[in-house]
């Protein structure tokens, strides 16, 4: 039953992808998100991807509503360790870091491209552990990457709160309980599509050491290797199964 599941899944992404060309993701800054979650957080969604999300609800009446966390394109990096809770200082330091890299960014800049887009059996949130794995190619050629109006605007408003003058009402929400490490590396059984990117992020390690710089040993990195942009939950399996495998490399995924 469940791999019938999986597979209605992956068919419903490979017809809908025959209209999507590849395409391609631009870092925009580093990110600190509710509950202390470090992020990349990407300039928007490409029209096309924006495109392929609608479609996908429409041929998967029964998809959950989207997740909060993937309206706006971002790859996780890093959690608090379970116990930790960051201080208006840790804020401040954070604000630093952030900054940092995110000028490393604008001296790299550069867009990733996105070739293939994953349908992943998730056995955890970071995707360091997962079953099956449909990777599917975009075929034609690469379109210009322009994001889609709503998509920048959300990613704008997004932003706009970690910038000083918003930063005092975003304060509660980064001191807050929750999404720490074990809320990323805990068993999860679940269904999603996404563009995997792996290790090829640019200014990680930059952003690594000036958070370790500042917090050290605060934060629980995720494996550079499971690195990835969700563009959508598709559903949830039940429990069947280990889930030890490595995440696949980004060639494949």
């Amino acid at each position: 039953m469940q791999h019938e599941a999986f597979h209605r899944y992956s068919e419903a992404v490979r017809t809908a992808c025959r209209a999507v060309t590849p395409t391609s993701l631009r870092p925009e800054a580093f990110f600190v998100a509710r509950f202390g979650v470090l992020t990349l957080a990407y300039s928007g969604w490409p029209e096309s991807l924006a495109g392929l999300k609608t479609v996908l609800a429409a041929a998967l009446p029964s998809v959950p509503a989207e997740n909060p966390g993937s309206r706006w394109p971002k790859t996780t990096l890093a959690a608090l360790r379970d116990g930790e809770r960051l201080s208006e200082e840790d804020v401040v330091q954070l604000r630093e870091a952030t900054a940092e890299a995110t000028t490393c960014l604008f001296r790299n800049p550069g867009p990733i491209p996105v070739d293939f887009l994953s349908v992943v059996e998730l056995g955890d949130r970071a995707m360091e552990r997962v079953g099956r794995v449909e990777s599917i190619r975009l075929e034609g050629e690469r379109d210009a990457g322009t994001v889609a109006r709503a998509s920048r605007v959300a990613v704008n408003a997004v932003l706009a709160q970690w910038k000083r003058e918003g930063l005092s009402r975003y304060v509660p929400d980064l001191m807050a309980e929750g999404h720490r490490e074990s809320h990323y590396r805990g068993g999860l059984h679940e269904v999603s599509l996404l563009v995997h990117i792996g290790d090829g992020i640019p200014c990680t390690q930059p952003f690594r050491d000036a958070v370790e710089a500042r917090l050290p040993g605060r934060y629980a990195w995720l494996q550079p290797a499971a690195y990835h942009v969700t563009l959508r939950t598709l559903g949830r399996l039940g429990p069947d199964g280990d889930f030890g495998a490595p995440a696949p490399s980004a060639q494949n995924a």
